[in-house]
């Protein structure tokens, strides 16, 4: 295209020379179609000698059709096909005068006025037992903090009147505290210091949870037992907390519930103990329990435990004791060793946790039989008598 006419299609002006607009294409073809059969009959012409003559010295590729056009190509053509460079430029040279100039330029700060540091408060809890004074210290020095640094107190929104005044009073209150707060003086800051030392500062609140559920467990008067309960203090160091929340609970926020809980786990030790010393006396009554024991067994009584598994169940639990609290594995493993039940197959599959139940149960019946046999030692109850004299009548 660029050889054969494009350039001149592209280079026209088409209001001076319209003929490359106003020419057929069946035209062009057709002259096309003429001119390829002139050059096969010339070329069909040609004979063997021609064709050994042939040479490139007598054919001008600058020829075409008769007309030369070595000199009809126009420089400017070149621009469709040629990309002109970008221009070198010359490196501007390297200032460091103005490059430091930039770096070390200085710009004027706004100067605020410097707030006073923010005193250093405790992160105390109640269950860390500082001094009542030290609280009123700290919150007397963050009161004046808060004075100098114009602090004010945000305003409070409420769902209705009544709880929006008491919280405005409440603010009020507590601005009121603000603008009329004090520094301390050198002989507070110095008992501020002392008072901090006077607290439990390195018992957080998993230590605490541990030593109240110590006290649950163990009673509140076994501190070894608690001090294995709470882990990284000594029996030394537990003691002197044992004190000091025996003697300060009250200051908890919930510590009516501890207490509750406490003294229902020390009940419930109690009751261990008693049932412990009830199973030890029982068993204790005879020569040869495992041969001798008889126990008040009901009429109902089912059939599935034998009397001699009942008695080594109860002479194995008060001689292993009744509150280890793997007493039952224990049980359990004594059972498939004893000989006595080598062949009894129906004792000796049985779990720990059926083993604690009919453990329970041969106890409560030693229980009631022991209440029975109170009652039978301390007589018949003597009837309530009428305001006449006369003894009062049941109830048919």
């Amino acid at each position: 295209m660029i050889q054969h006419g494009a350039e001149k299609i592209f280079h026209s002006d088409v209001n001076k020379d319209d003929t490359m607009n106003d020419i057929d294409i069946d035209a062009i073809l057709a002259r096309g179609e003429t001119k390829t059969q002139e050059l096969n009959q010339k070329f069909q012409s040609l004979g063997l000698t021609d064709l050994q003559k042939f040479s490139l010295d007598t054919i001008n590729t600058y020829e075409w059709e008769g007309e030369d056009y070595r000199g009809k190509r126009k420089p400017e053509s070149i621009g469709l096909n040629w990309i002109q460079p970008a221009k070198r430029e010359r490196k501007s040279n390297y200032s460091i005068d103005e490059y430091y100039r930039e770096v070390m330029r200085v710009t004027p700060k706004t100067t605020a006025p410097a707030r006073p540091p923010k005193p250093k408060q405790l992160n105390i809890h109640e269950f860390q037992f500082y001094p009542p004074e030290l609280k009123a210290l700290l919150d007397k020095e963050i009161y004046h903090y808060r004075k100098v640094i114009n602090y004010k107190v945000p305003p409070v929104t409420a769902d209705n009147d009544e709880d929006l005044e008491a919280k405005e009073r409440e603010r009020e209150e507590e601005q009121a505290k603000i603008d009329n707060a004090e520094p301390l003086t050198e002989d507070e800051v110095a008992l501020k210091e002392r008072l901090s030392k006077d607290g439990f500062e390195h018992w957080n609140r998993r230590d605490f949870q541990a030593f109240v559920r110590g006290c649950e467990r163990y009673g509140r008067k076994n501190l070894r037992a608690i001090t294995e309960e709470v882990e990284g203090k000594t029996l030394n160091e537990v003691r002197a907390y044992s004190n000091v929340f025996w003697s300060r609970y009250k200051e908890l926020s919930d510590h009516e519930r501890i207490i509750a809980n406490i003294e229902k786990g020390e009940s419930r030790l109690t009751k261990q103990r008693d049932t412990e010393k009830l199973l030890r006396d029982f068993v204790n009554t005879w020569d040869h329990p495992m041969q001798e024991m008889k126990f008040p067994y009901k009429p109902s009584k089912g059939k599935f435990y034998t009397e001699d598994e009942d008695r080594f169940i109860l002479v194995m639990v008060a001689q292993l004791g009744y509150l280890q609290e793997d007493v039952y594995e224990r049980l359990h493993t004594e059972v498939r060793k004893s000989p006595l039940f080598r062949f009894d197959w129906f004792f000796k599959s049985r779990t720990p946790a059926e083993l604690q139940r009919r453990c329970n149960t041969l106890i409560m019946m030693l229980q009631k039989g022991k209440n029975d046999l109170d009652d039978d030692i301390s007589g018949p109850q003597e009837k309530p008598k009428a305001k006449n004299g006369t003894a009062r009548k049941g109830k048919n």
